[in-house]
């Protein structure tokens, strides 16, 4: 299937388009492809040094997660996800045990069945779903600003890693004030941070 740019124009268009080629693909190669992605996460030393992570848990068309999530865990790091917090409604970071039950969040996104929530503790790194990134780091998701909120408090705190598969860059996504950017994109085909050329 021929890889395409987002169309130019308003975000929705952006999205949808992105979605429809993200639901064309073959699981199989969404699956090949993010062992790929993956393991250049693994690579990074930031992922090394990183005491604390937190990823997700993730949708059958997106970037999957299970092979970092499996290493975090068979290297000793404290792994959190994305939960709903009862008491808000809004997106947290809450403690993922790997034999715990799940349940399906807003989306249909797996999530612990019991909300555990990381308190004040400092996440070191934070890989991030989108539907559309650019290069120097912006990120479009689903349009609910769930991220945005959950991530804005944590500016300057851990590094965010925003991952994708490659016809999932567009030469630029426009950012509001109240979205944030990713310090790093990894796609299959390279690694990119925010600011270099």
């Amino acid at each position: 299937m021929p890889e395409r740019q987002p169309m130019s124009g308003d975000k929705d268009r952006w999205r949808r388009d992105i979605r429809a080629q993200r639901k064309a693909r073959d699981p199989n190669w969404v699956r090949q492809t993010s062992a790929l992605i993956q393991a250049a996460v693994l690579s990074l030393p930031e992922w090394t040094r990183a005491g604390v992570v937190c990823g997700y848990l993730a949708l059958p068309e997106e970037v999957q997660t299970d092979l970092l999530i499996r290493a975090a865990v068979e290297a000793g790091k404290r792994v959190c996800v994305p939960v709903v917090d009862p008491r808000s409604g809004r997106y947290r970071p809450a403690w993922l045990d790997p034999d715990a039950p799940l349940r399906y969040g807003p989306m249909r996104v797996p999530e612990p069945a019991v909300f555990d929530g990381v308190g004040s503790t400092r996440v070191d790194v934070w890989i991030v779903p989108g539907v559309v990134f650019d290069r120097r780091g912006g990120r479009l998701g689903h349009g609910r600003g769930h991220y945005d909120r959950m991530l804005g408090p944590a500016l300057g705190i851990g590094v965010r890693i925003g991952l994708a598969f490659e016809f999932q860059l567009a030469p630029s996504v426009p950012c509001e004030e109240h979205d944030v950017r990713m310090e790093l994109v990894i796609t299959e085909r390279a690694v990119y941070r925010a600011g270099a050329p």
